[in-house]
């Protein structure tokens, strides 16, 4: 009777034992952060967004449209019926940026194409190259100033302003220097198409701050100032 008493003792011990354990597995065990829910996003037709958008996306995340700019027309975007407004700080001549913070629903994404019609004989420009880099053509080494305005002098670094061709929307061509005096384009638009160039900035009388014993006409880092004809 002693030996079953005993033997009962020790299945009960064992069982407190393995019952420790298992709340102690339980304790250690680290608590899986919920993830947050998920909304879809749905973009009607088969409109050209320039980046990926993903299936779906958290409450409150950030997502970004990114179109094409163009000229001819325009793009009204909007999430589940609601306009958005064209994010004028990220956009430029290339690509225009439509942004929203994720609702907590699902949302639709509709993109009209909206024409515009251009007053007849409007010109714009569409396009501006550097031939001497892409042709790799002869350049002279001699700083050109090619442009001035009021505070600043704009310099390429050898003479080929007439390799820096404009296109405007009617198929015509021509070099920087005319594009600009005529006003088919600004600074802006060299940057905008990649165009290197450097600028120097102009002292109160409007006048090129020269280096020490540098005169107009003498040679600069090793180069020839050649100013632009009148």
């Amino acid at each position: 009777m002693k030996k079953w008493i005993v033997f009962f003792l020790i299945l009960s011990c064992l069982a407190g034992l393995a019952a420790c354990s298992a709340n102690d597995t339980n304790l250690a065990k680290p608590q899986e952060e919920e993830s947050p829910e998920a909304y879809k996003v749905e973009i009607a037709d088969n409109y050209p967004i320039r980046n990926t958008l993903k299936s779906a996306y958290a409450a409150g995340e950030q997502v970004t449209i990114k179109l094409d700019t163009i000229t001819e027309h325009y793009y009204k975007v909007y999430v589940n019926g609601v306009e958005l407004a064209m994010d004028t700080a990220a956009s430029d001549l290339t690509y225009s940026y439509y942004s929203f913070t994720m609702p907590e629903e699902d949302v639709l994404i509709e993109i009209e194409d909206v024409s515009v019609d251009i007053p007849g004989g409007t010109t714009f420009v569409v396009d501006i190259w550097d031939r001497e880099e892409e042709e790799r053509l002869p350049c002279d080494e001699a700083i050109e100033l090619f442009w001035e305005d009021d505070t600043t002098e704009y310099y390429f670094s050898c003479i080929k302003s007439q390799y820096v061709i404009v296109m405007d929307n009617t198929g015509r061509t021509v070099d920087v220097v005319s594009a600009l005096r005529e006003g088919l384009i600004t600074i802006a638009d060299l940057d905008h198409y990649g165009i290197e160039y450097f600028t120097q900035p102009k002292d109160g009388n409007g006048a090129v701050e020269q280096p020490d014993n540098a005169g107009p006409g003498d040679v600069i880092d090793d180069v020839q100032l050649l100013e632009i004809p009148a």
